[in-house]
């Protein structure tokens, strides 16, 4: 797995390939029609075939990956045992399609709003596939499966325009960290380094430069959890102290400020946490268990089982601000 290379089309004949799927009065903006969101607030007329269609990463052994960029960002998560790092300076090609067994996944990267998460991408039984469109929303990725030829917004995370208009695609919990110190605490991972289709001596999108400092100006925000109707948890990591937890309804929101780390997960009834200063142990309970950075429990008497994540994502403070309207901060 580590070293994967299967034979793709050229990127020569890729955008011939979308327009099987994307017809040209598709690719127009062409105002409001069919658009789930305000397109005076988009910037860009039609998909732009620059970004690479990535479905075959090339995966490094941590211990083996290059020691570049350490204390810039990267987001990491666990699919079927196998931990994944995917440095910021590799996500400029910002959606990358991969397989894990039966799990099908995309990671989503915006370098303007500075957020990434992954997904699935088998949607109403049908696996499908994501590019970058070339499109903003609000300055946000926009991105747009092969299949249908629907628009998807990553930061409002749901189709705004086509077959799956208003559908929300299935979350796969990860975190971030610094690329280094996921690669010192989690040897045993594979580190996405290249890609299958990528012209000879042609640098990937944006690598070979700092994104961002690690969580500088960055905000969380829980799209699916609202205590108050009508306005959007989030928690400035920023304004928070060296490492500990925030309880908000069902949802348990640990972080680790010296590890650039925050995660959210739903609780467990009856079972009382506790931050844990030990990544990647990052929980304790009073039934006894340790948990770790995954949500998985590595000790005690739920050992094997895993807190439930609930769909959570970092961007820029402006980048909240600009896609949704009321806020409730937690944590300050």
């Amino acid at each position: 797995m580590t070293q994967r290379k299967l034979l793709l089309f050229a990127l020569l004949i890729i955008p011939f390939a979308c327009e099987k799927t994307i017809t040209e009065p598709e690719k127009q903006i062409n105002g409001n029609s069919g658009w789930l969101v305000d397109t005076a607030k988009m910037t860009g007329t039609s998909v732009i075939d620059v970004f690479p269609l990535v479905t075959e990463p090339i995966y490094t052994p941590a211990g083996e990956a290059p020691d570049k960029l350490l204390s810039d960002r990267a987001v990491v998560f666990m699919i079927n045992e196998t931990v994944f790092i995917y440095p910021f300076w590799m996500l400029g090609v910002e959606v990358v399609n991969d397989q894990v067994g039966d799990t099908h996944f995309s990671v989503t990267y915006c370098p303007k709003t500075r957020t990434t998460y992954v997904v699935d991408r088998e949607l109403e039984g049908k696996i499908h596939t994501f590019r970058a469109s070339g499109l903003l929303y609000q300055d946000n990725l926009v991105y747009y499966d092969l299949e249908t030829g629907s628009f998807w917004s990553q930061m409002l995370f749901k189709s705004i325009k086509g077959a799956h208009s208003g559908l929300e695609p299935e979350y796969i919990n990860s975190f971030e960290t610094t690329y280094g110190l996921a690669k010192e605490f989690f040897p045993e991972a594979i580190v996405f380094t290249d890609y299958v289709g990528r012209a000879v001596n042609k640098p990937v999108p944006g690598s070979g430069t700092k994104s961002s400092p690690a969580s500088n100006n960055m905000v969380l925000g829980l799209p699916h959890h609202k205590i108050k109707p009508g306005f959007l948890q989030v928690v400035n990591f920023s304004n928070l102290g060296e490492g500990g937890i925030i309880e908000t309804g069902n949802i348990i929101i640990v972080y680790s400020k010296p590890l650039h780390y925050i995660n959210a997960f739903v609780s467990i009834p009856g079972v009382e946490f506790e931050f844990q200063n030990d990544f990647p142990s990052i929980l304790t309970d009073n039934e006894g268990n340790t948990w770790d950075a995954f949500g998985y429990a590595i000790s005690g008497p739920r050992e094997g089982e895993r807190l439930n994540g609930t769909v959570s994502y970092l961007a820029l403070w402006w980048a909240w601000e600009g896609i949704f309207k009321d806020f409730d901060f937690i944590g300050q």
